[in-house]
């Protein structure tokens, strides 16, 4: 699901996470409505919903940028913050944890929430809340 986002300014969600099996959890921001356009997103890989790391990628060709250790959140609540300026993005996570700042030739920039199947057949159950976009 894509929406457009302000030039600059702050974006929020939360993922509750339930399930997590062979899929990962895509959130971040693009040039274009386009997962295939210059991009950045966090990943949430499948694995155990109480014990997860958090990954920055850069799109297209999902280049790993960085990555956190594996830590335990229970309740398995995730707190993704975007800072955006024009011309790129920051990435803040669980309140304090700030990956790299990503590039984004584009006046207007574009939130994707989602998810990637791994092979075959996988199970997501998510929930996400409190989306909060805010321009300056």
């Amino acid at each position: 699901m894509f929406a457009p986002l302000p030039t600059s300014g702050t974006v929020s969600i939360q993922a509750f996470l339930k399930y997590l099996n062979d899929v990962e959890i895509w959130m971040g921001v693009f040039a274009e409505p386009d997962i295939e356009s210059q991009g950045m997103i966090i990943v949430i890989p499948p694995g155990d919903v109480r014990r997860r790391m958090l990954v920055q990628k850069t799109m297209p060709g999902q280049v790993e940028v960085q990555r956190t250790d594996t830590f335990p959140r229970n309740p398995p609540l995730y707190d993704i913050r975007f800072e955006l300026q024009e011309g790129g993005v920051t990435t803040t996570m669980l309140g304090d944890t700030v990956f790299n700042a990503i590039p984004l030739a584009s006046t207007q920039q574009w939130l994707f929430v989602g998810y990637q199947l791994q092979e075959g057949e996988g199970r997501v159950d998510a929930e996400f809340l409190n989306l909060f976009v805010q321009g300056q």
